[in-house]
Order: C-alpha cells, then structure tokens, then sequence
C-alpha cells in the first residue's frame, strides 16, 4: 500500500473535494475515489498566539483547547 500525503495550504473555510488522477506509462489513467474534506480552522487562527511579539530568541507558543490533528511549523 502506497501512502500519499497533501497539505493545502491555501484552502479556503468550506467542503473541499479531493481525488487522485493516476496516468499511467501508456497514457492511460484513473481516477482515485473522491475524499470529502470539511475545513474549519477559524478556531485556530483565531486563538493561535506566539508571544512576545516581536521575538528574540525564546518564545512562548499558546495552542487552542483542540482535539483534531494539528501541525506547527516554525
């Protein structure tokens, strides 16, 4: 089984659809079954806080009360 992993940064707040075109040497190709995605992340943005602000050196991250997956890069 082959894993395949996406990030879509620039997805907007609503019900996205997803799904792999597979092409093969022959020029042939297939559709991957379509993924349904709700995005929400307003509650993220809105309460995501790295402080002091401007930052020198150490810094304090403050995360939101969430269950889902979440990703931070610095």
């Amino acid at each position: 089984m082959l894993k395949y992993e996406f990030t879509d940064v620039e997805a907007p707040e609503e019900t996205l659809y997803y799904r792999l075109k597979q092409i093969d040497y022959d020029g042939q190709y297939e559709y991957s079954k379509i993924i349904v995605v709700q995005t929400d992340n307003s509650m993220i943005n809105n309460k995501l806080n790295i402080y002091p602000n401007p930052v020198k050196g150490r810094f304090k991250l403050q995360l939101p009360e969430y269950t889902g997956k979440m990703q931070v890069d610095v």
